[in-house]
């Protein structure tokens, strides 16, 4: 029986059968697969700190930060995070709101911005100009209809898993 260990290198999701598990360490396994984690790849919608953290409710009802708030610059370029089609774009009780569908089950919400530069059914790519903040701006992410912290969708590069044989 080959003992085997999970080694975390980066850039894609790979694994190899314990057939492939007798080349050595250093080398890339023969056979290998590549799997995206997911799908969207998602950048901070503006270069800002972050002045209020993500602080979900105890109780849907209750008081907390289903999102977070940026300290921004009046006139600053707000981007979209990630590729997707806008869903709306407008106001909401006298605030400007642009929510874009990124896959069947994540979207993305920036709010309290000046003026929103893309209209509902237009797609856009990660990077491109959605709206024109003021001095502060909330960023929000709903998956399954589920507030989560957006910033947990910033991912720098994809994991790479390989199975390998442990020596000893």
């Amino acid at each position: 029986m080959v003992r085997l260990s999970l080694v975390l290198i980066g850039l894609a999701l790979t694994t190899t059968t314990s057939a492939d598990a007798v080349s050595p360490v250093l080398d890339p396994p023969p056979r290998t697969q590549a799997v995206e984690v997911g799908t969207d790849i998602h950048h901070p919608p503006v270069d800002a700190p972050i002045i209020d953290p993500f602080r979900p409710p105890a109780q849907p009802w209750l008081a907390g930060n289903r999102g977070v708030e940026y300290d921004t610059t009046d006139g600053q370029v707000v981007r979209a995070s990630a590729a997707g089609v806008v869903t709306f774009s407008g106001q909401v009780g006298g605030n400007v709101f642009v929510t874009i569908r990124h896959s069947s089950d994540l979207r993305t919400t920036v709010g309290f911005v000046t003026s929103a530069l893309v209209a509902t059914g237009d797609s856009v790519e990660r990077g491109q100009p959605i709206a024109i903040a003021g001095t502060t701006m909330h960023f929000s992410a709903r998956r399954d209809g589920e507030y989560i912290d957006p910033t947990s969708l910033f991912v720098q590069g994809r994991v790479v898993v390989r199975l390998i044989p442990e020596r000893g």
